[in-house]
């Protein structure tokens, strides 16, 4: 055990030294770029707290920054951490740094550069906005996406005075909502990420495969962890007939878990061979996923705005969200999706029911058209260009 331990520790102390090395180069390699480089370009500043390919915050940011790449806009993308972003990042063109301790160095150093605008992704990077407000009159947009949890713990360092050059904006309404309880003297805007539509790439998968008879299969993608919730799904099929609930395999998507309720789901897998756990499963495979899928279902508990139900609305699939996430009010019951009272088991049991015996084509083209009108990576630029157009000189439209 003494030599386990020994081991985790040194391979704990090796990766801090790795981190530390990365982080010097790419301070001599940004200082390298801002003189020869950086100075003459009007970039787009991204700044994230990392880039480690998750999920969430950091990969909605990747998606944008790989958008105005595509545009042909000059992207400068700074994570506290680096990962596996980064590496796509610069393979596409994007100067991309790992600030790590030094943040400071860069931060002070965005007024040498000139910008067409400068977002500052999750509540948690609150020190790189203390930094930019000290250091740059540039306007910066705030760009907030945690849940209940985070905003608790890190709404005190939201400054008490907002000045015109900073403007919050939420990643969903259901950010907003509890933002606003916490902080009511903030002015705050809602602003949805956008995603690439895969749907094109994948319309072949999409248009051949076909499911197994007799079977139908139900998923949920995520962490497994009380948060995202996937004992209520367990339970609400429990609850549906035998002859029907005997047919329903669950398929838990993941790459990571909290081991104390990984146990708990491996119990209900002993009672029950059609709940299985699968992963991890590449990104760039996931589409299949979505496709095997008679219903895709997000029970968690608060989930403000779960990148996997804007997949499945996206490749026009079947979902069902609980009232925890932030698309639920987004939602036509019945017409473009679903959603149940995440208190209400008994409710998520009677929505698969009704699915499983009543198949609603209908809900695959709504989704998609939900999508597009609230999801786009479109929709998510003209919003951030018109908010940065009067500091471009252009006439803004918000």
């Amino acid at each position: 055990m003494a030599l386990i331990y020994l081991r985790s520790v040194l391979i704990k102390i090796r990766h801090f030294f790795i981190r530390k090395q990365t982080e010097i180069y790419d301070w001599f390699r940004f200082k390298k770029d801002l003189r020869h480089k950086l100075n003459r370009t009007n970039s787009y500043i991204l700044i994230s707290h990392n880039l480690d390919g998750g999920g969430g915050a950091p990969s909605v940011l990747f998606e944008y920054a790989k958008y105005l790449r595509k545009q042909g806009e000059d992207v400068v993308l700074l994570a506290g951490r680096g990962g596996s972003l980064s590496t796509k990042a610069k393979g596409l063109g994007i100067s991309c740094y790992q600030m790590g301790w030094l943040y400071k160095t860069y931060i002070r150093s965005i007024p040498e550069l000139q910008t067409k605008g400068i977002i500052v992704c999750t509540i948690v990077c609150y020190s790189y906005v203390n930094e930019l407000l000290r250091f740059s009159d540039k306007k910066i947009l705030w760009w907030i996406h945690e849940e209940d949890k985070l905003l608790k713990e890190y709404e005190h360092y939201i400054p008490n005075d907002l000045t015109a050059k900073l403007h919050i904006f939420c990643g969903s309404d259901r950010i907003m909502q509890s933002l606003s309880k916490l902080r009511p003297d903030l002015h705050l805007d809602t602003l949805f990420y956008g995603c690439e539509d895969q749907l094109l790439a994948h319309k072949d998968y999409f248009k051949n495969y076909r499911h197994r008879n007799g079977e139908y299969v139900v998923t949920v993608i995520g962490r497994l962890c009380k948060r995202k919730n996937q004992l209520q799904l367990i339970n609400a099929v429990k609850n549906l007939p035998a002859e029907i609930s005997s047919r329903v395999v669950i398929n838990l998507v993941t790459a990571s878990w909290e081991n104390e309720y990984k146990v708990k789901i491996e119990a209900e897998i002993l009672k029950n061979k059609n709940i299985r756990i699968i992963g991890p499963i590449p990104s760039d495979e996931l589409y299949k996923v979505y496709g095997e899928s008679n219903l895709i279902v997000c029970p968690s508990t608060d989930d403000p705005l779960p990148v996997v139900v804007t997949n499945a609305m996206m490749f026009g699939s079947n979902y069902v969200v609980s009232s925890g996430t932030g698309q639920a009010k987004l939602i036509s019951q019945g017409v473009d999706g679903w959603v149940y009272d995440v208190a209400n088991t008994k409710e998520l049991t009677e929505i698969l029911l009704e699915n499983i015996k009543n198949p609603h084509s209908n809900i695959n083209r709504n989704a998609r058209k939900l999508f597009l009108n609230y999801f786009s990576l479109e929709r998510l630029h003209s919003i951030i260009y018109s908010f940065f157009a009067v500091d471009n000189g252009q006439k803004t439209v918000i």
